[in-house]
């Protein structure tokens, strides 16, 4: 028996004390006994933890465990983390354990555990909880929401992913407290403010801050930040603006730097002018002006250049005066303005950045109170700021800004006029440590250099962006080196041109000019935020101030090697690419709206697959083509013909003039180009120099002009809505009655002033005005002879717009469709070509009240069907048809039908009696000479496009089918064409979403298999599809002025465009089509049904039991159309399921054989194209 040690030796213990009163203890007292020595048990450590209980995030903390062990020592020690934060604990086998405590976002608990081990292996542990407490930095942002003081307004900060939220009292002052982590020190802070949804529910207002940092620094000690110490505490609608414009930019800023570059390309006039805009709808108590319709809040409407601009009419129509009164209530309120309080010495540059043409003047402003002015000519001023905040340049000479050049004044030409500037000063609108908005003054003089004397004085005042030459683009030489073209830098004559700069590594560059004529080596260099060219002649210095992804807009000084000429020049540097034009990338508009004082300022360019082309739709003189990647036009002359685009093969012409766009850079939708002028300078229509149709004098180009410039391109030609711009000088052209009428709109369009302009009746403004007109919102508004007109545009065509017509109070939806023609030649044929009517009785119509026949009237024929007979069976009444001609006499109404063929029994149409019928609208009524009346409704409705009659084959042969559509969900068919005759009606159901028709005959002569089918309402066509059947049918009465396909000019090229690809295919005679390019195109099958293209694939897939398309077309677009595309990929066995059908909206335009596509994949299934 097993005996625990301390158990043994309790018992041996009583033995012995027995013995001392008796003699023994129950056993023997042998002297054999022996006694073990006791075992000592280990005892466990003992340990615990002392510390503080909290730390702040990034500091240190030393904890100390305290341990004990009464048999032994302590062999080490191990600390661990037993919950929160995790971090590298370092060193952590000592009694003492320190560590820097993570970075929370949060004040954190933190358990950190040691576990000691004594020299016998016994362990004890122990826990200690710490807090880790967030390093936060508060401030507090007391300001104004204001246009006008906004009550009860939501004012959030946002930093970051955190917000605070404060409501503004009843003077718009609010007061909000941020308490942010340490590591959003660098985070920018944004202040987002909304109106009350009882007074103010459009206003949405921004301010976009500086970082945290910045607003703590700014704050100063009492951490409280107000308008004094930054300006943009105050959430208005000139912060707003500038807001939007951030968001314009395609970026918003997420730091400090990049909020200084993008402030560095905010234009003043441009803040100012949306910030009035805001102010014009939160301030409008009348309600003159509310937020258009779709427009959601201020924001939006400043948020995008098309919602403003259409505003802008929309004021300027009321009040031309009003936005310019009230900018000047913003400059004159300090709640909106700021008129600074940074040091005002140093140098900057005074520029509009929002137009890469505008001037620039540069100003430098010493501390002493002297400087200089320069713009064409260098001038030294003395310079002081007054206590109204004015600052006022004196200068001994004035500021030549033109030197030289013709003018008319009063009406008066004079051939030699420099323009030049005195009594400069600005007054400060806005500030920050890049740049600020200023108000610019002058007294602009017009001189007559040849007179030496002031012709015009002129004062002059504008805003405009005063940025710092030190905070302008930093950029490195890597970001240099290579090929760039640049704007302006060359003078030749008193003539600005563009240069290509040529930049190597080894700050060596050679420049070309861009006609080639003459190359000239330089030098090049960064100093700080400066690139100069150092020139033989000339100093470039270059100051880059707004980044255009491929390229920047600079201000520059030119100086001689002389200093005695010292100008300023503006303009794009672009850096050359790779990229060369085709014909699938030059066909399309090419508009100049990107930094140019006047969206279309140089016309909108349309360049169509034919090489001709139209400038603001326009048919242009020009012809263009592609010779090694450049676009050309030219213009050529005959005495014969006069100038040309294209000179006919019979005759011998002379060039008049090239204009080159060499393609430089792709940015997006934009193209960055150089374009370059070659005139033919020479007598070419001198009579004297043709000789039998031949010329005989001087020939050769002269390089004129060029610049670099930024197109916005789109791969589509033409307008969809009305714009003042390209109507300025635009011919129109009506047909009324068959008369060929003018409207000619040959007045400068600027917006607003004045508010309507005169229509002439004779091309190019000729004779009197007969009218005004007005442009609101993409509407033409006209009035001639006391009729007022709108006009919308619906679809364009280059030789006519196909607009809707209406009158005040009306709709497009409700307005008549009218073409306006910009080829008058087109127009006097339209004049002269009878419109074909459809007959006033074509449709289908039946009782509703009684739902037993349908009647469908077409091209002369009468086809009648029976298909709910009370007494079916019966000898002489059942379901069947009847088909005849029929004759109408409209005056009288008296009606006739030579019944073909009858298989309805006694039921239809009764030749023993005498018939008239007369119709109004969608109700037709039938009078028989028995005095039995019908009164019968067109199949039709409003709500359901499929409702209604339809046709298909040859029916003036009688060689048809017809399906109509009831309102009560019943079908009828009738089929009669080669050996298959007979009616089928049937209740149907169809998902308008999937297109999927189901069908239950109760009257059945057709007896085929099918129960289902696709089925798509497009127009005034029915599309359908069962299994590998499909066509098209014709509704009996035309509801619609949709176009279609024209089996004699469908042959050729085209691209189709669907769900954001590009697909080429062509149709070729004989029915075959090609879908796809190269090794990848797929052969089809094409033909044409009711003027839709009908296309199946010839060898389906694998697995692939029908594949094809029907092409819809839904409006003119161009040298395509819009389309429905009604496609398939339906597998084997799959029957009618919709999920292998698609009907999406694409278009397709005609092409020329030769041209290239782009992004071309292998088409199947609508869904993958």
């Amino acid at each position: 028996m097993n005996i625990h040690p301390a158990m043994k030796s309790f018992s041996l213990l009583a033995c012995f004390s027995a013995a001392l009163l008796l003699s023994g203890c129950g056993g023997s007292d042998s002297s054999d006994d022996t006694v073990n020595p006791p075992v000592v048990q280990n005892q466990k450590p003992q340990v615990s933890i002392s510390g503080d209980k909290s730390v702040e995030e990034g500091k240190s903390l030393k904890l100390t465990a305290q341990a004990t062990d009464a048999d032994g020592s302590i062999a080490s020690y191990a600390w661990s983390i037993k919950s929160g934060p995790t971090f590298d604990l370092g060193i952590n086998n000592a009694s003492e354990f320190s560590f820097t405590a993570p970075d929370v976002d949060a004040d954190k608990n933190l358990v950190l555990s040691v576990l000691v081990t004594d020299n016998q292996g016994a362990t004890a542990s122990a826990d200690y909880a710490i807090t880790i407490k967030r390093k936060v930095s508060t401030v507090t942002i007391t300001g104004l929401i204001t246009d006008k003081p906004l009550a009860n307004a939501t004012i959030t900060a946002k930093v970051g992913d955190e917000e605070f939220a404060a409501t503004s009292d009843a003077n718009g002052v609010y007061s909000v407290t941020l308490t942010v982590d340490e590591s959003a020190q660098n985070t920018l802070v944004q202040l987002y403010g909304i109106g009350d949804n009882a007074n103010n529910p459009e206003v949405e207002f921004y301010s976009q801050l500086n970082s945290v940092s910045v607003l703590l620094s700014a704050a100063g000690e009492d951490a409280v930040l107000n308008k004094d110490e930054l300006f943009g505490v105050n959430v208005t609608n000139v912060s707003t603006a500038e807001y939007a414009l951030f968001t314009r930019a395609g970026q918003i800023p997420t730091n400090e730097q990049e909020l200084a570059i993008a402030r560095l390309a905010i234009d003043a006039q441009e803040k100012l002018t949306l910030a009035a805009l805001i102010k014009i709808v939160v301030d409008s108590d009348d309600n003159t002006f509310v937020l258009p319709e779709g427009v959601t809040s201020t924001f939006d409407l400043v948020d995008d250049v098309k919602t403003s601009s259409e505003f802008i009419i929309q004021v300027n129509q009321v009040d031309p005066t009003l936005i310019d009164k009230t900018i000047e209530e913003i400059k004159k309120d300090d709640t909106l303005v700021d008129n600074g309080s940074l040091p005002l010495a140093g140098q900057y540059l005074i520029t509009s950045p929002q137009y890469y043409g505008a001037k620039s003047t540069q100003l430098d402003l010493n501390q002493d109170g002297t400087g200089t002015l320069t713009g064409e000519t260098k001038v030294a001023i003395t310079w002081v700021q007054a206590a109204d905040g004015f600052v006022t340049l004196n200068s001994v000479s004035p500021l030549v800004n033109i030197l030289s050049g013709s003018c008319s004044i009063n009406n008066t030409f004079i051939d030699n006029c420099r323009y030049q500037a005195i009594n400069h000063k600005f007054r400060i609108l806005a500030e920050d440590k890049t740049s600020r908005s200023i108000e610019w003054f002058y007294k602009e003089q017009v001189i007559d250099i040849n007179l030496n004397q002031v012709v015009q004085e002129t004062a002059t005042n504008s805003l405009m962006t005063m940025i710092d030459k030190n905070q302008t683009l930093t950029v490195s030489a890597a970001d240099i080196e290579g090929s760039w073209y640049i704007d302006d830098l060359i003078q030749n004559n008193g003539q600005l041109f563009a240069g290509q700069f040529v930049f190597q590594n080894d700050g060596s560059g050679e420049l070309f000019f861009t006609d080639g004529s003459v190359s000239l080596a330089f030098q090049w260099q960064l100093v700080a935020n400066r690139l100069e060219i150092l020139g033989d002649t000339f100093t470039h210095q270059l100051w880059l101030f707004k980044d255009i992804n491929k390229g920047y807009q600079f201000s520059s000084n030119v100086i001689t090697q002389d200093a005695q000429s010292v100008l300023t020049r503006t303009g794009l540097m672009i850096k050359q690419e790779d990229v060369f034009l085709n014909v699938n990338s030059a066909v399309g508009r090419w508009s100049i709206d990107l930094g140019f004082k006047v969206p279309g300022n140089y016309g909108d360019l349309d360049f169509y697959d034919d090489g001709s082309m139209t400038i603001n739709l326009q048919l242009n003189r020009d012809s263009w083509g592609l010779k090694s990647g450049e676009l050309v036009r030219d213009r050529f002359y005959h005495p014969d013909l006069g100038l040309v685009g294209k000179c006919p093969a019979t005759y011998q012409c002379q060039l008049a003039r090239t204009v080159v766009h060499k393609l430089l850079a792709v940015d997006g939708d934009n193209y960055l180009v150089t374009r370059n002028w070659f005139e033919n300078d020479n007598p070419i229509d001198d009579s004297n120099n043709w000789t039998n149709g031949v010329y005989t004098g001087p020939t050769g180009l002269t390089f004129v002009s060029n610049d670099v410039l930024s197109y916005l391109y789109t791969p589509t030609q033409g307008v969809a809505e009305f714009a003042g711009y390209w109507l300025y000088g635009l011919n129109l052209y009506t047909v009324e009655q068959g008369v060929v009428n003018t409207r000619s709109f040959n007045e400068v369009y600027v917006t607003g002033q004045p508010t309507q302009y005169n229509i002439y009746a004779k091309e190019w403004g000729a004779g009197d005005a007969v009218g005004t007109y007005k442009v609101k919102q993409g509407q033409l508004q006209t009035t001639i002879a006391n009729q007022t007109y709108f006009y919308e545009i619906k679809a364009f065509d280059r030789n006519f717009l196909t607009v809707c017509r209406f009158t005040a109070g009306g709709s497009c939806a409700a307005g008549e469709t009218v073409k306006l023609y910009l080829n008058k030649e087109m127009a006097i044929t339209d004049a002269t070509t009878p419109v074909a009517q459809s007959h006033p009785l074509d449709g289908t119509w039946y009782d509703p009240t009684i739902p037993e026949f349908i009647l469908i009237l077409q091209n002369g024929k009468w086809i009648q069907v029976e298909f709910a007979v009370d007494d079916l069976g019966t000898a002489d009444e059942f379901p069947g048809y009847e088909i005849g001609n029929f004759t109408w006499d409209q005056a009288s109404g008296s009606f006739s039908v030579d019944i073909l063929e009858d298989t309805n029994g006694v039921l239809g149409y009764d030749s023993d009696l005498t018939h008239t019928i007369t119709v109004a609208g969608d109700n037709l009524t039938i009078m028989a000479s028995d005095g039995e009346v019908l009164n019968l409704k067109r199949v039709i409705s409003a709500s359901n496009s499929l409702v209604g009659g339809y046709t298909g084959g040859d029916i003036s042969n009688n060689r048809f089918f017809a399906t109509v559509m009831l309102n009560e969900g019943v079908v009828v068919e009738l089929e009669h064409e080669v050996g298959n005759f007979g009616i089928r009606a049937s209740n149907y159901t169809h998902n308008a979403t999937t297109g999927y028709f189901t069908w239950t005959p109760f009257v059945d002569q057709i007896a085929d298999s099918s129960s289902d089918a696709i089925v798509r309402s497009q127009g005034d066509r029915l599309l359908w599809k069962d299994n590998n059947e499909f066509g098209a049918m014709k509704r009996t009465s035309v509801t619609t002025t949709q176009p279609y396909f024209n089996e004699a000019s469908v042959l050729g090229s085209y691209n189709l465009l669907a769900n954001g690809q590009n697909v080429p295919f062509s149709l070729q005679s004989g029915g075959n089509m090609l879908l796809g390019s190269g090794v990848d195109a797929i052969a089809y099958q094409w033909r044409m049904e009711q003027g839709q293209l009908l296309v199946n694939e010839i060898t389906p897939d694998t697995g692939t039991e029908s594949a094809g398309f029907i092409f819809s077309p839904t409006a003119l677009n161009g040298t395509g159309f819009d389309i429905k595309l009604f496609s398939w990929d339906q597998p084997v066995a799959a029957g009618n399921d919709p999920v292998n059908h698609d009907f999406i909206d694409a278009s397709i335009q005609k092409v020329s054989q030769n041209k290239i596509l782009l992004n071309t994949v292998r088409p199947k299934h609508a869904v993958q194209l």
